[in-house]
């Protein structure tokens, strides 16, 4: 069992900027830090003042030119708490320096070339927007000046440490990070921010191939992506193309946009060697037998969003570079993480059709199951939390899930995409780690073992639900939930109440008892979330 004061989740670098700021600044920050240890949120006015967003967050970035008030006065909390935060170019500084208080263009300043690094004693060259605050010197005595505008006395980039025993770090910039000054940015974020900015070697994306439990399959599967490439069929939005390739043809070159798709028949066991014991360990009928492998995508969910796909394709990565979270995070995937997405049709018309949100549930069952169940497992504690990580006991998240549906017809396609930590025991744990402490006599689990046994379990949890509904699954979630009969706080609209999780209604949805007024409140996944730390629900309002 997992121990510790509260949940364990991979440390965040909590972003708030607009949309196309926080893309950008995550391209920059992402060549500075290790991107196998932190995650990348994007923050908001909403999730700033509703979310328990400081939990799991390593460092916090303001980059938007206006910070309202109140939430000014959150991150002036969070800091003087000992949080660790870089301001770019914000009206924040006024907060944290009240004498700083005026806007000067740029050009009034000086020109950015001159800038000195007090470190190097180097000129450097940073980007600055149109208009900068002027922050002197001396503005304040427990501000160390970084970067100097030569000649004006004038601080472009100082670190300020908070009064009291927390010692909080602010680093106050009015130069955007910029990656022509890469080292000086990662030293900045590495010496005075405590952030882990351990070399990573940069990755490439790779092609992917094609594999198939029988000729047949793949035929057929080529035959449908070659119809919809020929017909311009590919679906709407979509940021990812495949292009078929068949040996001996040139591979072209993989990029965001387009991966090469190798097919791969009877050219050698050196091509069906990536996924190992995968199809010996596969026992489903059809989700999982056609499979797309890349040592390096975008993310699995890009490459089957990027053709309307069979049902049961499933896309597997060894590592990703865009891997995706809940709400537009970024989720990682090192290298040691099972990385697989799958699409899965349900008829509309269905008992599984007509309670979709269902689908989430069973697919982290299947996560969980495909482990719980091998010889010597049985006592693993690996857990379900609402609505779809993976943890080891109460304190360890070691994995999660998304679900992204369209309909197509009369039916919904489903891309399921699922990471679960199986031997990479950073920046959490693993699977492995935790057989080793609870069931060492079971040996260490295969990455492709890990999927091919979910979508074995995925594929019968379906059937089951689609024979006999909700009653044919719950027993056995439950067993595996963490939440039942919890009693909790339940916020909703800035009110909050205690509350008790009852478990999950007909739709899926959670169940929650308001104690208060003696009604119950169906709790949707999308937006909302389930904060085990702080043992609160928080139901975000419409915008």
């Amino acid at each position: 069992m997992s121990s510790g004061s509260g949940p364990m989740k991979p440390p965040n670098i909590a972003v708030y900027a607009d949309k196309e700021q926080f893309g950008q600044l995550k391209s920059v920050l992402q060549k500075c830090v290790n991107v196998d240890r932190y995650t990348f949120v994007h923050l908001n006015d909403k999730k700033v003042c509703n979310d328990p967003w400081t939990a799991n967050v390593d460092l916090l970035v303001v980059a938007k030119d206006t910070v309202p008030s109140n939430v000014q006065n959150l991150f002036f909390e969070y800091w003087q708490k000992g949080g660790r935060l870089l301001d770019i170019c914000s009206d924040f500084v006024c907060k944290l320096l009240p004498a700083v208080s005026e806007r000067k263009t740029e050009t009034d300043c000086g020109n950015a070339n001159s800038t000195v690094d007090l470190v190097t004693r180097s000129r450097i060259n940073l980007v600055l927007p149109k208009t900068v605050f002027v922050i002197p010197e001396n503005a304040v005595r427990n501000l160390e000046s970084i970067a100097l505008r030569e000649g004006t006395g004038t601080v472009l980039i100082g670190v300020l440490t908070s009064d009291g025993s927390n010692r909080g770090k602010a680093v106050l910039s009015q130069a955007r990070p910029n990656v022509e000054e890469f080292d000086f940015w990662r030293r900045l974020l590495n010496d005075h921010l405590d952030v882990n900015c351990d070399n990573i070697p940069p990755v490439e994306l790779t092609p992917c191939y094609l594999f198939a439990s029988s000729k047949t399959r793949l035929d057929d599967f080529v035959s449908c992506i070659e119809t919809q490439t020929k017909g311009g069929n590919c679906p709407r939005g979509s940021r990812l193309s495949l292009s078929l390739v068949r040996p001996p043809d040139d591979i072209p070159q993989a990029t965001s946009e387009n991966i090469p798709l190798i097919v791969c028949e009877e050219h050698g066991r050196k091509c069906v060697q990536p996924i190992g014991s995968y199809f010996e360990h596969l026992k489903s009928r059809s989700l999982g037998k056609v499979v797309l492998f890349g040592d390096v995508l975008p993310s699995t969910m890009d490459v089957i969003n990027s053709q309307v796909m069979p049902h049961g394709v499933v896309a597997i990565a060894r590592r990703q570079t865009d891997g995706k979270g809940r709400s537009e995070n970024s989720w990682l995937s090192p290298e040691g993480c099972a990385m697989f997405s799958v699409n899965v049709r349900i008829s509309l018309q269905s008992k599984l059709g007509q309670k979709l949100p269902f689908i989430q549930h069973l697919a982290a069952m299947a996560m969980v199951d495909a482990i719980r169940t091998l010889p010597g497992c049985k006592e693993l504690d690996l857990r379900i939390k609402w609505p779809n990580d993976v943890y080891y006991g109460d304190k360890v998240k070691l994995g999660g899930l998304i679900v992204q549906s369209s309909l197509i017809g009369d039916s919904v396609h489903c891309v399921i995409g699922c990471g679960l930590n199986i031997s990479n025991a950073n920046p959490t744990m693993c699977v492995n780690e935790a057989i080793r402490k609870d069931c060492p006599s079971a040996g260490p689990l295969t990455i492709e073992t890990s999927i091919a046994r979910s979508l074995t379990k995925l594929e019968k949890l379906v059937d089951a639900f689609q024979s006999h509904g909700p009653k044919a699954v719950l027993p056995r979630y439950y067993q595996l939930w963490l939440h039942r009969e919890s009693k909790v706080m339940f916020r909703l609209k800035g009110h909050v109440q205690p509350a008790m999780v009852r478990g999950l209604d007909s739709y899926g949805f959670l169940d929650v008892y308001l104690e208060k007024d003696g009604t119950s409140f169906s709790v949707q996944p999308n937006g909302n979330s389930f904060d085990m730390m702080h043992n609160l629900i928080i139901v975000r309002e419409a915008a």
